[in-house]
């Protein structure tokens, strides 16, 4: 092979390199603003489960509320039975 094809393949060769050097260096500040965007995205989403879990959070708790409150209800439901029979009790002995 001549010098001057050599020569000539070197000059090619070092063109192709810049032209793909430039074009990197173009893409960095694309791969940034899409880092950047997908990061932001991140974040949405994880503001919105933190939401999602407050929300479960405090319906759990009323949950529990209505649940502690029904067995109120119950226990006073069953005193409230018991003290029926216990006058129904002595209002028969008291007609016999």
């Amino acid at each position: 092979m001549p010098e001057s094809d050599k020569l000539a393949n070197n000059v090619v060769l070092i063109l192709i390199s810049r032209i793909a050097m430039i074009a990197a260096t173009a893409a960095l500040p694309i791969a940034g603003w899409m880092l950047e965007r997908g990061i932001s995205a991140v974040d949405r989403i994880g503001e919105q489960v933190n939401v999602v879990h407050d929300q479960l959070t405090e319906t759990g708790g009323t949950i529990r509320l209505i649940q502690q409150t029904q067995q109120v209800q119950n226990g006073i439901i069953v005193d409230h039975e018991q003290r029926m029979r216990s006058l129904e009790r002595i209002n028969a002995n008291r007609s016999n």
